[in-house]
């Protein structure tokens, strides 16, 4: 419990966190350079977003089990089947000063918190891991110790 606040203050402050857009460029070279990679302090502005209803929110507490379930089974051997396993929240975003640079974020609603109140055209900040595509790439993993989700 302590060691949750003690993140959240330093993070409050602005502690091991660069200012808003540096990971900007760095998603615009990876993209580039058809890589992944860790990316932080993402800003852009959303152009698309796939509505999480209350059906899906019901679903991620009720998945908890079942997740247990697979989990279990895995151990003793069982194929991994990850079809349908996580709600996710999915937007895509405008990345800024990257001309024209359009990445989806898919943020698991399992692991990591809804970011709630969100439409067209809000600026966000992600962190997350950026894995490029065709189409611009996406940016996942946006839970845990490395990524996170803002509104801006």
């Amino acid at each position: 419990m302590f060691k949750k606040f003690w993140q959240f203050f330093l993070r409050l402050i602005g502690w091991g966190r660069s200012k808003p857009g540096t990971g900007n460029s760095k998603v615009h070279e990876l993209s580039h350079l058809n890589q992944s990679g860790w990316v932080k302090d993402v800003t852009g502005v959303v152009v698309w977003i796939k509505e999480v209803d209350e059906a899906e929110r019901k679903e991620r507490r009720r998945r908890f089990f079942r997740h247990m379930w697979r989990t279990i089974k895995e151990w003793f051997g069982a194929k991994a089947d990850h079809k349908d396993r996580y709600p996710h929240q999915i937007f895509l975003i405008e990345v800024e000063n990257c001309d024209d640079l359009t990445v989806r974020v898919e943020n698991n609603l399992y692991t990591g918190k809804e970011l709630r109140g969100i439409k067209k055209g809000m600026r966000v900040e992600v962190g997350g891991e950026y894995l490029p595509n065709n189409k611009g790439g996406k940016l996942h993993h946006t839970h845990g110790k490395n990524g996170y989700l803002w509104k801006r």
